[in-house]
């Protein structure tokens, strides 16, 4: 049988003797008074450190898929690169320009061109947050 198990984050994280231990935590007073939440353990989890590493691939893919959904959206859809058209007037360090695409368009598109637009919005991600953390 299969147990189901709910966690609000992850807590700590620790890796030794190629076993990684990680510490998933559930709400268990919020002080409004001082906007401060106190979390419990829920579980705690133990997978070899190979592993947690696939399972780190696998919730990279994830959260490209759910950056490239979110931008795929018909209120912000995603953008792919126009075909480039050769012409003698272009110069040739000028941007392509990019248009909208829907949800549908996205997924019409070859995977490995799906796979570009997820990568770009991952490092579009990672970007953003290391301005964040430079300010």
């Amino acid at each position: 049988m299969t147990k189901t198990v709910f966690a609000d984050r992850l807590g700590n994280l620790t890796i030794s003797n190629g076993v990684a231990r990680l510490d998933f935590l559930t709400l268990k007073e919020f002080h409004k008074d001082t906007n401060q939440a106190d979390f419990e353990v829920a579980f705690k989890l133990m997978i070899p450190a190979d592993g947690l590493m696939q399972t780190i691939e696998t919730l990279e893919k994830v959260k490209a898929d759910m950056v490239a959904h979110a931008e795929a959206t018909p209120s912000q859809p995603a953008t792919v690169a126009k075909e480039k058209v050769k012409s003698k007037e272009k110069p040739a360090t000028q941007k392509t320009k990019r248009r909208k695409l829907t949800r549908a368009e996205f997924e019409q598109l070859p995977k490995a061109q799906q796979e570009k637009i997820r990568q770009r919005a991952k490092r579009r991600e990672q970007e953003r947050l290391r301005r964040q953390l430079e300010q």
